[in-house]
């Protein structure tokens, strides 16, 4: 028996129609900065009526995520936060 390897996204086979998707999935960053390490979060809204809490969809929330151009000339992701950090230093 063969044992099956994970092959990297480049080099599986990819049919013509999902290589743009492949292509695109590779150059998206990561949601999380890169100062701090803060990423999504889940969050539970509670709706209270007549005395009692609703149950709610759970929503992810996102970091307010900006480009930055640290000193050194390298741009990474930041957030809004370490943005203000940064500039008060």
């Amino acid at each position: 028996m063969k044992a099956q390897v994970d092959l990297p996204v480049e080099a599986k086979r990819v049919p013509a129609c999902r290589k743009k998707f492949v292509a695109e999935r590779k150059i998206m960053a990561e949601k999380i900065c890169t100062i701090c390490g803060k990423k999504s979060g889940m969050v539970v809204t509670l709706v209270k009526l007549r005395g009692k809490y609703n149950p709610t969809n759970k929503v992810r929330k996102y970091p307010n995520l900006q480009w930055l151009r640290l000193p050194s000339g390298k741009r990474v992701l930041a957030c809004a936060k370490c943005i203000k950090r940064t500039t008060k230093i």
